[in-house]
């Protein structure tokens, strides 16, 4: 079908929008796709076209990941090729030749568009990331790319000499994605049914319309009268600009977790965590048959003890702490130890290294030989994980049946055993061996739980990112690089994916007067350590931000460090589909604003950024009653104190001054009567927001939820009148805001 560019002035008007927008004079019926939706223009010529027809209920829901079933039928009905003459073949292991979508995968595999796994596994339901479907669509389109050269980057992450390289080549020469600000594409991210769509209406334009590439500007005609879409927020103060169309990046609920449960008279502080973390250097030693572990000289002087459980029940350190996640409707993370000795006893210090001939040390083994025992042998000496995760999976199979989760985390910190374990691991943590440990107790996890995540690395901090902490067999080579790579390697192998998540631990190196930011939980800090603080979330994320470490000027040459960024191409290049954990971090401060500040601040980025899992370590204050930074989860897990958070979906939210300010926005995927705004000012004035809402519903007002220094949680601060979706707001100085608007 031919598309025409249609220019149309209402009232002297005419609406521009970033990319081609050619709406209906037909709505497309989706009670979710708006004509303010940045994909209505594509769903609504893909559904005109028969292409999509979208869920029974008339919902498209375009912000919902889309799986490879689903992807393969909406692009082989757009490029036209009939599934009717496929055999009604299985093909793979997991698929069947009965299900809905039997005719396009066969069709698809006939015509060499997609390809099973190793394991002989299509996994229909697993989600497409960006590269892979622009393979699928330009492969089903018959798209020839020998003519496409790639000589540098197409964009900051996605490099050349990669196998997508072509595919990104060719879609950015033919305007088929967009990239952020930063000239990102985020490669590894899930597609969304949206974007899916917008790719192939772009694809079907250009070729309709004999186009060299998607143009980049053109009219949008209404199809009804839309709100009214205020201008740029703009005023003295901070201009704070957000559109709920743009940017829509699905929160994973994850990265509101700690580790442990910090307890205030019996009662958790953290009652909206959703995950929960048992981790840490005692539980690399942990003998799950006896519940004895070894800190190392992380507590005192190697001492074997009961500190986890006094408890001999096999398991019971582990199932306590797993039910009181469960309680709080939390995620477990729970710690498979893969070094080759744990401790045997609860008989106090020990001296000698571990060996088998050492009686106080019992061995550390993947997979017991032949058949699995109903119940370990408390007499051999001998751990074996796979009975470990064996009992986890039947003591808590009803509850995994119910939708409830455990993850599994390799170990802790490898990089640090010689230090921190000496009798357990005296020698350095090679390259070679943690690809062999995490091989093997990955792939026994995965036998026994398929259907769990697996968090591997679990890297203490930025030299063991570089090189596992200066490994005898580093030879210049990145370490998480060769993670990444070996781990991909260990799923071909294997024939299934076996780690899940790259896991590392982030305590900032960041310095304010001299002092080291989370070395301090002071009342009173100087000046100069608050602002180094509340700026330190911007190396996570920000690309003109240099803090002062030993990390921007020993190894970044004064540049920023950029880390969830430089971490997520690492993944793209490397191991795409890998997700991403910080199950150790923690910004200091817990008993002054700046931590509550830099707190909501990092849990902003978490989930702008496409962080999967994060657990705060609460270094020095886990036995206070109240702290800024638990505050800071209260504001968005609890902010009213009668258990409501915000939303689950993070939108657009431009900040004109990101030194002094930062904002988020997050909507409500299943709401859009209601938007959440998280406004941070870092310093010690009242700062004016003037606040602008761009497409969206029309906002009436909006209640205010605060974090200050006069209260460790936050407090109900009123309501105010919001007109034409625009309004202006005192930030009061050193404060979270939480704006909470509603369309009554």
């Amino acid at each position: 079908m031919k598309m025409k560019k249609i220019i149309l002035a209402l009232a002297g008007i005419v609406l521009f929008t970033s990319h081609v927008n050619v709406a209906f004079l037909a709505t497309n019926d989706f009670s979710d796709v708006s004509q303010t939706s940045p994909y209505y223009t594509a769903i609504t010529d893909l559904k005109t076209r028969g292409i999509i027809s979208g869920y029974p209920d008339g919902t498209f829901r375009p912000d919902q990941e889309v799986n490879r079933a689903e992807a393969l039928k909406i692009i082989l009905l757009g490029a036209g090729i009939n599934t009717g003459s496929s055999s009604a073949t299985a093909h793979f292991s997991d698929t069947s030749s009965t299900a809905w979508y039997a005719p396009y995968l066969n069709k698809a595999v006939e015509l060499g568009i997609v390809q099973g796994y190793p394991d002989g596994t299509f996994q229909p339901a697993q989600t497409v990331n960006l590269v892979e479907n622009l393979k699928m669509l330009l492969v089903a389109k018959n798209v020839a790319l020998s003519n496409v050269t790639v000589t540098q980057n197409p964009y900051a992450d996605a490099f050349s000499g990669q196998w997508y390289s072509k595919f990104v080549e060719y879609a950015k020469d033919k305007n088929l994605i967009d990239a952020d600000p930063q000239n990102k594409i985020y490669p590894a991210q899930g597609m969304t049914r949206g974007k899916l769509a917008e790719t192939l209406y772009r694809l079907l334009y250009i070729q309709d319309n004999g186009l060299s590439s998607f143009p980049a500007t053109t009219v949008s005609v209404p199809v009804q009268n839309p709100t009214p879409t205020p201008p740029p927020a703009s005023g003295t103060g901070v201009n704070f600009t957000i559109d709920p169309t743009l940017n829509r990046q699905t929160i994973s609920p994850y990265i509101y977790g700690s580790n442990e449960i910090t307890e205030d008279n019996g009662q958790p502080r953290e009652p909206g965590m959703k995950l929960i973390r048992s981790g840490g250097n005692r539980w690399t030693a942990y003998d799950w048959e006896n519940n004895a572990s070894n800190a190392g000289t992380d507590w005192g002087p190697n001492s074997s003890d009961s500190y986890l459980s006094d408890s001999k029940t096999p398991g019971d350190a582990v199932k306590t702490r797993v039910d009181a996640a469960f309680g709080l409707g939390a995620a477990a993370l729970i710690t498979v130890p893969i070094v080759d000795y744990v401790a045997a006893d609860e008989n106090g210090i020990v001296t000698d290294i571990a060996s088998d001939t050492n009686s106080r040390w019992d061995k550390n083994l993947p997979t017991t030989p032949g058949t699995l025992p109903l119940t370990p042998d408390l007499q051999d000496h001998t751990v074996y994980q796979d009975q470990f995760v064996t009992w986890v999976q039947n003591t808590y199979q009803s509850s995994l049946n119910s939708g409830k989760q455990i993850f599994y985390s390799l170990d802790n910190e490898p990089g640090l055993w010689p230090s921190t374990h000496p009798l357990v691991h005296p020698q350095q943590t090679t390259y070679a061996e943690m690809a062999k440990r995490t091989a093997d107790f990955s792939a026994m996890i995965k036998k026994i739980a398929p259907n769990s995540l697996v968090f591997g690395a679990v890297a203490f901090g930025y030299s063991e990112y570089l090189n596992l902490q200066s490994a005898p067999d580093a030879n210049g080579r990145d370490y998480l690089d060769f993670f990444l790579d070996s781990a991909k390697a260990a799923e071909t192998s294997a024939g299934r994916r076996l780690v899940d998540v790259l896991d590392l631990h982030w305590y900032p190196e960041a310095k304010g007067g001299g002092v080291r930011i989370t070395d301090s939980q002071s009342a009173a800090p100087s000046d100069a350590e608050v602002e180094a603080r509340v700026q330190a979330p911007r190396s996570l994320w920000d690309p003109t931000y240099v803090e002062d470490s030993w990390i921007t000027a020993d190894v970044l040459n004064n540049g920023p460090i950029e880390l969830i960024p430089w971490l997520q191409t690492k993944i793209a290049a490397h191991y795409p589909g890998t997700k991403l954990s910080f199950s150790e971090y923690e910004y200091g401060g817990a008993n002054h604003i700046s931590g509550g500040i830099a707190e909501a601040d990092v849990l902003g980025i978490f989930g702008k950024e496409n962080v999967f899992a994060a657990t705060l370590w609460p270094e020095g204050f886990s036995n206070t009653p109240d702290t800024y930074i638990y505050g800071a989860f209260d504001l968005y897990l609890n902010y009213d104190g009668q258990g409501d958070g915000v939303g689950d979906t993070s939108v657009s939210a431009q900040n004109s001054d990101i030194n002094d300010t930062s904002v988020y926005a997050i909507a409500k995927s299943s709401d859009s009567t209601v938007l959440y705004i998280v406004a941070i000012n870092k310093t010690k004035n009242v700062i004016p927001a003037n606040v602008a809402v761009a497409n969206s519903s029309a906002f009436a007002s909006g209640q205010v939820y605060q974090l200050t220094a006069a209260n460790m949680k936050p407090q109900a601060a009123g309501s105010f009148a919001v007109q034409n979706n625009q309004f202006t707001y005192q930030m009061p100085a050193w404060s979270v805001s939480l704006w909470v608007l509603k369309t009554t």
